[in-house]
């Protein structure tokens, strides 16, 4: 588990992170694994990865993501998350919801499991 603010920026190869609370995440160049879980005040912020998310959501996450920008398409294999097409991205809510995070300029998709 990650206690405290993660801070990724300008990587080249692909991140794999575990148990995240709080992370601001920003230009990757091959992709993103991220093991989510229950976000904390700070919140969970990715930006400008190419190579898309995978998104692993840990067990009683309650959260809302914002999606913005995004290149590919999202594949949803948890059946306690749901993913809603809005005017300005897509709405993933993780559980019963939750304090607003955000991805944002993702090039290759999203995958949501656990």
């Amino acid at each position: 588990m990650i206690d405290g603010m993660l801070r990724l920026n300008s990587i080249a190869g692909r991140i794999v992170v575990e148990q995240v609370h709080a992370a601001e995440i920003s230009s990757l160049a091959n992709g993103l694994t991220i093991g989510l879980a229950q976000p904390g005040e700070q919140g969970i912020r990715i930006s400008s990865i190419t190579g898309g998310v995978d998104l692993i959501v840990a067990p009683g996450v309650n959260a809302n993501l914002r999606v913005n920008s995004l290149m590919g398409q999202i594949r949803n294999e948890a059946p306690d998350v749901s993913v809603s097409e809005m005017k300005s991205g897509f709405q993933i809510v993780i559980g019963s919801g939750g304090k607003a995070n955000s991805i944002s300029s993702i090039i290759g998709g999203i995958r949501i499991r656990h």
